[in-house]
């Protein structure tokens, strides 16, 4: 795959070592997606490996367990193992395959090659137990590649699904942060609700699929309308993290008028102090933590085409003039709530009040 490099693999197998491609720079590669780099493993122990590089001049970084080698190939290293040893691995199926590098002979103990024709996500069961964050990022490759769980591992996950619990809680926070910035994040979010893993990571966002959205046409839930608002809001982390949690207190807030209509009074309000909780519990930082709770607090703001010139500056004080902006693609992202297209004028009505207005606060 890496003809320059080939020279270090040949060396180690004139060692008595073996070199092999694998993992996601491997899964990738067969997916013909960009691969930035290979990651290697080797049976070569580490100060051969220092001693090969130095014999074929090869530049090398302070080696600890990794070697930076050239075109930014990694080897990781096991020593003194027996290759046999290094496909007994855990994990996707499509993450366990091996080939060498030098004979390109693929081993592929657990079906991977299978899986990426086939476009399905399998793993086993005792993988799951052993990781459970193993479910959440089953969800989010699901959205990243395209591809659906095998059977088995749908119902291996919902089995399991309780076990996320037990997830420390920073993994939990990578993972939704690395979900949220995928083009389609809601393939990974419903993975999510039909297997009950989200039940126990975000129970307050499952029930909201339990909450009628009745001022959207084609849509039929609060879930619904927040997997459409988070597909199609800005690409900002801020403001992705903003729409998974601005509806998520109506399960909470949720009254009926005489008249038979339906209210979430201070959801907005509820709304930032679930995502503040969530935040800081997934390892945010405060200053990120104060955007989003502000963009939540304020998402319901008035931006009726009469609204006066001393409303818009109540307002800018209010969110922040560094947040003002961001509030109107919040507003954009939620009026895109839904698979019916919906005008803009009023955004861009108050955006030009804005940007008047904004120099005298």
């Amino acid at each position: 795959m890496n003809e320059d490099l080939k020279p270090i693999w040949m060396a180690i197998r004139d060692d008595g070592g073996s070199s092999y491609y694998y993992g996601e720079t491997l899964r990738d590669y067969l997916l013909k997606r960009p691969v930035p780099h290979f990651d290697i493993v080797t049976t070569c122990p580490i100060g051969m490996i220092k001693l090969i590089l130095e014999r074929l001049d090869f530049d090398y970084t302070h080696m600890q367990n990794i070697v930076v080698v050239v075109h930014l190939d990694v080897v990781y290293n096991i020593a003194h193992r027996d290759p046999k040893d290094i496909f007994d691995v855990r994990g996707f199926a499509f993450d366990t395959i091996f080939s060498d590098c030098i004979t390109g002979v693929v081993h592929d103990p657990n079906s991977g090659v299978s899986d990426i024709k086939n476009k399905l996500i399998s793993i086993s069961k005792e993988d799951l137990l052993d990781k459970p964050i193993r479910m959440v990022q089953a969800a989010r490759l699901s959205a990243e590649l395209g591809f659906a769980l095998s059977v088995e591992t749908w119902f291996r996950i919902y089995e399991l699904a309780i076990g996320v619990k037990h997830v420390n809680a920073s993994e939990v926070g990578n993972e939704i942060m690395d979900t949220l910035m995928l083009p389609k994040p809601s393939v990974a979010f419903k993975v999510l609700q039909s297997t009950r893993v989200l039940e126990f990571l975000l129970p307050e966002l499952a029930a909201c699929e339990t909450i009628i959205q009745n001022k959207r046409a084609g849509v039929h839930n609060v879930f619904e309308h927040t997997m459409y608002a988070l597909d199609n809001a800005h690409q900002d982390l801020a403001i992705k993290m903003t729409m998974l949690f601005h509806d998520i207190a109506k399960p909470q807030t949720i009254e009926y008028s005489d008249d038979g209509k339906i209210h979430f009074f201070k959801h907005d309000v509820m709304g930032a102090k679930i995502a503040k909780n969530y935040l800081k519990l997934w390892g945010f930082d405060k200053d990120f933590i104060t955007k989003v709770s502000t963009l939540i607090t304020h998402h319901m703001f008035d931006a009726a085409p009469n609204i006066t010139d001393k409303a818009v500056r109540r307002l800018i004080k209010k969110v922040g003039k560094e947040h003002i902006y961001d509030l109107l693609l919040v507003r954009e992202a939620d009026r895109l709530g839904a698979p019916e297209k919906i005008s803009m004028k009023k955004i861009k009505s108050i955006r030009k009040k804005i940007d008047k207005e904004i120099v005298n606060v």
